[in-house]
């Protein structure tokens, strides 16, 4: 007699950093969340527009900090996602042009700088805390995006004391030395035009 084996769900709820998606077919996205509790999750997705709606495609863009409500399934390669509710509404940090080519900035290099990251509260406590500055910001925010870089790599152990001194462009050479996988960031380009 063969012996079945079911991987047990788990629901769970956490805090979360949407780090960004890619559409498939009809209403299914395939979200990026940088969770309290597991780091980096991919979840399948179906978004809707309904307001009533447990999953909003309107939630999950990238950078919303977000509470959600998940199906844990180890044996899965893409999670469920159940409820999405959003933690912080951002003011600035999404419309206004330069701070919005710097959210699109890190919200590339977090996707590909967490991409294997597991849980790290303090991480999620940083970012959380520097996104909400970013997008408080009156003036003088401009190199704000270096020093979250910046910050990332001390969370993530790559806090060497030279970090402090390099430029965007040094730092990026230096994630794409030491994280596996960390592609040249097709955002920088269009910060720099921005920034300059």
């Amino acid at each position: 007699m063969k012996k079945l084996i079911f991987a047990v769900a788990e629901m769970e709820k956490t805090r979360g950093i949407v780090l960004g998606s890619v559409r498939l077919t009809g209403d299914k996205v395939i979200v990026r969340i940088f969770t309290g509790t597991r780091g980096t999750v991919p979840f399948l997705v179906r978004v809707s527009r309904a307001r009533g709606a447990a999953v909003r495609g309107v939630l999950l863009r990238p950078l919303y900090s977000v509470d959600i409500d998940y199906d844990f399934r180890p044996t899965r390669e893409l999670q469920t996602l159940g409820e999405v509710h959003l933690r912080t509404q951002y003011v600035s940090l999404l419309y206004e042009p330069v701070k919005q080519t710097m959210a699109l900035f890190l919200g590339e290099f977090l996707t590909h700088a967490l991409k294997h990251e597991s849980e790290n509260a303090p991480l999620m406590d940083y970012l959380e805390k520097a996104l909400r500055e970013l997008d408080e910001a009156g003036g003088g925010y401009t190199a704000m995006h270096l020093d979250i870089v910046r910050g990332v790599a001390d969370y993530l152990g790559y806090g060497a004391p030279q970090l402090r001194s390099m430029t965007l462009a040094e730092l990026m050479d230096y994630f794409r030395i030491n994280v596996p996988e960390f592609p040249e960031l097709k955002s920088l380009a269009v910060l720099r035009d921005v920034l300059h």
